[in-house]
C-alpha cells in the first residue's frame, strides 16, 4: 500500500460534515436494533464484556498478560465504502495504557483501517491486513482531546483512497492511498497492562454520505 499521511499543522479542514442530513445508519444505543455484539468472553488472554445499557454501548477489556487484549465489535449492517462516520466516546479507565476508537472498511478477509486514541492523548491510524498491524501514520499528539472521563467526538471522512480524521471537530491526521473496497464499520477497545482493565462508553453513532 502506498500511503502518505499529514500532520495536524498541514491539514486542511474537510467540508463540514453533517451526519444529520443523509443518514445511512445511526445508533443512539437506546436498544440493540443493529445487531451489535452483546456478550462476555474469557480466555487465556483475559476477558471482555460488551453491553448496551443506560443509553450507551459499554466495552470493557481485561488483560491477563503483558501482551494486552483487544475487544473488536461490528454491527450487522451492510458494507460501505465512502462515508462520514461519527461517534461520541467516553474513556473511563482505570488502566493507564489503553487505546480506543473506530474500525473502518472491515472485510471478511481481515483487512480494516483502525483510528485509535491512546491514553496519553495521541492518535494513530493503522491497517490490519491478514491479521498483522501496520501503522499508516505516526503516533500524533493532539490538544483536541478532552480529559479522561469526558466525552470526545471521533469522526472520519472517507472518500475513496483518502481519509481525514477529526477529534471534537478538529482535524488531527489524514491518510492517502489506502485500499478502496466496501467494508463494515465497528468499534475497538484495547488494554496493554498485565492485570489491567479498561472501559469506554460509546453513544450517538452516525454514518452518513460524505
Amino acid at each position: 500500500i502506498n500511503v502518505s499521511s499529514s500532520s495536524p499543522a498541514n491539514l486542511e479542514p474537510p467540508p463540514e460534515p453533517n451526519p444529520g442530513e443523509v443518514l445511512e445508519f445511526e445508533e443512539p444505543f437506546d436498544q440493540n436494533l443493529n445487531g451489535w455484539p452483546v456478550e462476555s468472553t474469557q480466555d487465556e488472554y483475559g476477558a471482555t464484556d460488551a453491553v448496551i445499557e443506560d443509553g450507551v454501548y459499554r466495552l470493557t477489556v481485561f488483560s491477563a498478560t503483558a501482551d494486552g487484549n483487544t475487544l473488536w465489535v461490528e454491527p450487522e449492517i451492510p458494507e460501505i465504502t465512502n462515508f462520514v462516520y461519527a461517534v461520541e466516546a467516553r474513556p473511563l479507565g482505570p488502566a493507564e495504557d489503553f487505546l480506543y476508537g473506530l474500525i473502518l472498511r472491515s472485510t471478511p478477509e481481515g483487512d480494516a483501517i483502525i483510528f485509535e486514541i491512546a491514553a496519553d492523548g495521541v492518535v494513530v491510524v493503522q491497517n490490519f491486513p491478514d491479521g498483522n498491524w501496520e501503522d499508516l501514520t505516526d503516533f500524533t499528539e493532539t490538544g483536541a482531546l478532552n480529559p479522561l472521563g469526558e466525552v470526545n467526538e471521533l469522526m472520519v471522512v472517507a472518500d475513496g483512497s483518502e481519509m481525514v480524521f477529526l477529534v471534537n471537530g478538529e482535524p488531527v491526521t489524514s491518510v492517502e492511498g489506502i485500499f478502496v473496497q466496501p467494508g463494515r464499520i465497528g468499534l475497538i477497545a484495547e488494554v496493554f497492562e498485565e492485570g489491567g482493565e479498561f472501559t469506554v462508553e460509546f453513544d450517538n453513532l452516525q454514518v452518513a454520505e460524505p
